[in-house]
């Protein structure tokens, strides 16, 4: 009994969790660049279950949540409304913030501020091969398909271009992604950078809401089996322990 009981709160508890994920990912569905997280699920008893335990195995077949992982898969681009956007086209992350806390994200809007130096619209700073920020200097601005950023025509320098597995890849909110690795690829020949179109995020309202839907009702599943485990032992409270 109470290997079930354990069970069940356990599933309970990792369906609340990826209810988080489900809700995320309806909240950024329409957000440039968003890429979805996917919950999965570990059977809690998978190896010590008794195997002569009928609630042991019955229960046992509950998950518990494994983890989360991003969803790398493209979204389609179209053409923005804003000729400064940036989308990238395959495998691989545009790189902004800083040296030493460098964020990674599948969409820009270009912005020179009066130093110079060039940011996205949420002010992160955008950083080149090097993991320093790109200045350029006054003058017509236009990005190449592969990173290099040009003023009046002329390169002035190149957007760093990462490849990051999806292992290492933590969601920072929103757009942004972060990586746990100590080192990332730049495989340029791999992408193509996009000029003036955005890229859509891999996760569609409507599936999103079905996937949310699919976890709620398991959650309530798990909270009726929780309750009938309470039923059980409050009977066996008043009705057992008085004969004893």
């Amino acid at each position: 009994m109470n290997s079930g009981l354990y069970a069940t709160y356990s599933a309970l508890l990792s369906r609340t969790e990826a209810l988080d994920s489900a809700a995320s990912n309806i909240a950024n569905a329409s957000t440039a660049g968003f890429k979805s997280q996917k919950s999965f699920f570990r059977g809690l008893m998978a190896e010590s279950s008794d195997p002569q335990s009928q609630a042991g195995n019955a229960l046992g077949a509950y998950s518990v949540l494994g983890g989360t992982a991003i969803d790398l898969s493209q979204g389609s681009l179209t053409k923005a409304d804003d000729p400064a956007s940036v989308a990238l086209q395959g495998e691989g992350f545009l790189t902004v913030g800083s040296k030493d806390h460098q964020m990674f994200t599948r969409a820009l809007v270009l912005h020179r501020r009066g130093d110079g130096v060039l940011v996205n619209s949420d002010d992160k700073i955008i950083l080149d091969r090097s993991s320093n920020p790109i200045k350029l200097p006054s003058g017509q601005i236009s990005v190449g398909t592969d990173g290099a950023v040009s003023v009046d025509g002329d390169v002035a320098n190149y957007m760093a271009i990462n490849q990051v597995k999806a292992a290492d890849i933590v969601a920072e909110g929103g757009a942004y992604y972060s990586s746990k690795a100590a080192q990332v690829l730049e495989p340029a020949d791999r992408v193509t950078v996009q000029l003036g179109y955005s890229e859509s995020a891999n996760q569609d309202v409507i599936h999103g809401t079905v996937e949310l839907l699919s976890v709620q009702r398991q959650a309530e599943m798990m909270q009726k089996a929780l309750s009938v485990f309470n039923g059980t032992f409050d009977r066996a409270a008043t009705e057992e322990i008085p004969r004893l």
